[in-house]
């Protein structure tokens, strides 16, 4: 039998998920903007004055972003991958248990209605997981940059 109880807190977790993952995109944007406003006049100085220019920050341009968006990119394909896993089971579970004929009763009490239930909890569970984990190396990558250029 589902517990509710543990049901309820993992939604609560999910929830918490959801409010840090948004609060890191805050973040993501406050620190893209400081890096953009330290690396604009390091773009100019080269357009100016390539011989002089700062190649190895400029090196890094580039690479790094490509870099934070495969990991991204893997992460969404990772963590969606484990949800379809998981959602197919579960309509298979009920695909299983709707055929087998039983009385009418409430949702939670039947083993169809804790399959529903479970679903519920674990796409929920999903959908946060895979906005974490999309957000993450771009998150990092970002205010990596705004820490290490502020400092200079």
């Amino acid at each position: 039998m589902l517990d509710m109880s543990a049901s309820f807190e993992r939604l609560i977790t999910a929830g918490s998920s959801v409010r840090k993952s948004s609060r890191d995109v805050i973040e993501t944007v406050s620190a893209a903007t400081e890096v953009i406003a330290a690396r604009m006049p390091i773009i100019g100085m080269a357009l100016i004055f390539p011989l002089w220019a700062d190649h190895a920050e400029l090196s890094l341009m580039v690479p790094e972003k490509v870099e934070a968006f495969s990991q991204s990119g893997l992460a969404i394909m990772s963590s969606w991958w484990a949800a379809q896993a998981s959602w197919l089971n579960r309509i298979g579970q009920l695909c299983e248990k709707s055929t087998i004929g039983v009385a009418p009763a409430p949702l939670g009490e039947t083993e169809v209605g804790q399959t529903v239930l479970a679903l519920a909890v674990e796409s929920i569970e999903a959908v946060a997981q895979i906005g974490a984990a999309a957000l993450a190396p771009i998150h990092r990558g970002a205010t990596d940059n705004a820490r290490r250029l502020t400092r200079c």
